[in-house]
């Protein structure tokens, strides 16, 4: 089982279609369809259903989506940890925003500080204020930043 493959299913399962995690992940759609069916095949479940634009979560995929989440998260706590024996940082940080500083404020500070951190791989969620907060507790996101 690939870290890919769970993050591309936690991402389609948090965006509701896999058009929307193919824009989050900045992959193909056919790519987002591959990884989710090589996962499936992988455990041997079904974990979404496929209606139309929109997916559902089956038993199965919401098991794995709790794991996931774990996994993902775990992953990234290990790259911070190893990071932090060396004199660089390095890693990955996930921040989450709501539009107006996600869309003003947010690329000129996250530009700045790739150029002084060009090992850290920034991801930006852009999603409403409750969404955000909500990410944030789950401990999906490490950060958010609201204008609310």
């Amino acid at each position: 089982m690939e870290l890919r493959h769970l993050v591309t299913f936690r991402a389609v399962v948090e965006r509701g279609s896999f058009s929307g995690a193919a824009e989050e992940l900045e992959i193909s759609q056919p790519a987002v369809s591959f990884q989710i069916r090589a996962l499936e095949t992988r455990l041997g479940q079904r974990l979404l259903d496929r209606t139309g634009r929109r997916v559902r979560v089956t038993e199965a995929g919401e098991l794995v989506h709790r794991y996931a989440t774990r996994i993902i998260a775990l992953a990234a706590e290990l790259e911070r940890s190893v990071g932090e024996l060396g004199d660089r940082i390095a890693g990955r940080l996930t921040l989450g925003s709501s539009t107006g500083p996600g869309e003003v404020l947010l690329p000129r500070l996250l530009g700045v500080f790739h150029a002084a951190h060009p090992d850290v791989r920034v991801s930006l969620v852009v999603a409403d204020t409750q969404s955000v907060c909500d990410r944030v507790l789950d401990e999906e996101l490490e950060l958010g930043v609201v204008g609310a």
